[in-house]
């Protein structure tokens, strides 16, 4: 494989021998030396790429696609363990349980938490049928703080008791926006649930399913929520960015830009929330929505992660036709100057879909897919940012739930 690694020496050397230069003031920085390399590569049967994947807490990587099928990699060797029916959606809760959506199905099975090491043992716990056809990404399961799943399909959200599978309630499409075919994305907060489908976005009580509140905006979300600590709920939307009030459903601000927020918004420990877009890749302030800068180099994102330093890695795709133009670029959190890039080599592409966006392991390893394989490349050596939402579900469990 032809893998290449472009150091981008004045910006890096600054941030190492603190030559003064203020873009490269990394909060206590400290750099692996080993940043940017790859560390394994698991390659795919040709076309059979993944639809989403997660880690769990003891170290394996869980994936999960239509052709694919399910399967689990040691998360510090890439070797295979074991396989498992298809999934599109995967979460793991801190009990132990992989919960994933395959064909109308929900499902609950021991993850390797619950293991040993080398057992890749399965056991089913319980198997819901709840519709002819469960095609939803990560963003469309949320685990609440009592383990509740919640999962949006076909226009409609279900509430799971996710310890024997009963369902507990249901929205309806005509409860909702009248509904989407993938299913409207939803995010746990605390006693609420929060609700994102077509034009407009829903705050229900969790145990009841009374809509607390509702409001429209103006053009469809184009991005999953996410929740921060100061009682704001961002979404991207078609040209804007925008920051709803928790409790009320209020507008605080929108902020209109020259872009599209794609997939995934992130939030830093500062509280800065970050956003790609086929125009670049883009930072502002998480109170009042001001911009602070762009970067416009990370063109066509597939999603972010941010380390508990700040440094922001971005899957890129600057366009088929571009030398060298797809990888993941690390990122400086004060104004977005690129510190490493790792390009993927000729012929690997990105999969366009939101649910493919990097996540961090406690470690400090990075972890992204292709349609032919997946990455982990070391990144900066930190893990996870202690933040509100430091990447795709709020952690590499892609639990979708509020911290």
């Amino acid at each position: 494989m032809k893998t290449k690694l472009t150091i981008f020496v004045a910006v890096l050397a600054a941030a190492l021998f603190g030559t003064g230069c203020a873009s490269v003031n990394i909060p206590n920085n400290s750099y692996h030396p080993d940043a940017g390399k790859l560390v394994w590569k698991h390659q795919f049967e040709s076309g059979r790429d993944p639809y989403v994947w997660a880690l769990d807490k003891a170290g394996y990587v869980y994936l999960g696609g239509y052709h694919l099928g399910g399967i689990m990699l040691d998360s510090d060797t890439g070797k295979f363990v074991s396989k498992s029916q298809g999934a599109y959606s995967v979460v793991i809760p801190d009990n132990g349980v992989l919960y994933s959506t395959h064909r109308g199905t929900v499902n609950a099975l021991p993850a390797a938490l619950n293991l040993p090491k080398s057992s890749g043992v399965e056991k089913i716990k319980w198997d819901l049928r709840i519709g002819s056809n469960v095609h939803a990404g990560t963003g469309f399961l949320s685990i609440g703080e009592d383990g509740t799943v919640y999962i949006g399909y076909m226009g409609g959200v279900w509430s799971i008791d996710g310890k024997i599978g009963k369902i507990n309630w249901q929205l309806k499409p005509d409860e909702l926006a009248g509904g989407t075919w993938g299913g409207p994305s939803v995010v746990a907060g605390g006693k609420n649930l929060y609700v994102s489908d077509g034009s407009k976005v829903f705050a229900f009580d969790a145990k009841t399913k009374k809509m607390i509140w509702r409001v429209e905006i103006q053009d469809a979300p184009t991005s999953h929520p996410a929740i921060g600590d100061n009682g704001i709920l961002y979404i991207g939307s078609k040209g804007k960015l925008v920051g709803l009030d928790l409790k009320t459903g209020e507008i605080k601000w929108q902020t209109r830009i020259n872009a599209t927020p794609s997939g995934v918004v992130t939030i830093g420990k500062d509280g800065t929330v970050y956003f790609g877009s086929r125009n670049g890749f883009y930072a502002f302030d998480g109170k009042t929505g001001a911009w602070k800068w762009d970067q416009p180099l990370a063109k066509g994102v597939a999603g972010s992660a941010i380390d508990d330093r700040g440094v922001i890695y971005v899957s890129y795709n600057r366009g088929e036709n571009i030398p060298e133009a797809r990888g993941v670029y690390a990122l400086n959190p004060t104004d977005g100057a690129i510190l490493w890039d790792y390009q993927l080599a000729e012929g690997e592409n990105w999969v366009r879909k939101t649910d493919y966006s990097p996540m961090i392991g406690e470690g400090g390893l990075v972890y992204f897919a292709t349609p032919k394989a997946v990455y982990a490349i070391q990144g900066n050596g930190f893990g996870p940012a202690n933040s509100a939402w430091p990447m795709r579900g709020q952690n590499a469990q892609r639990t979708n739930r509020a911290r």
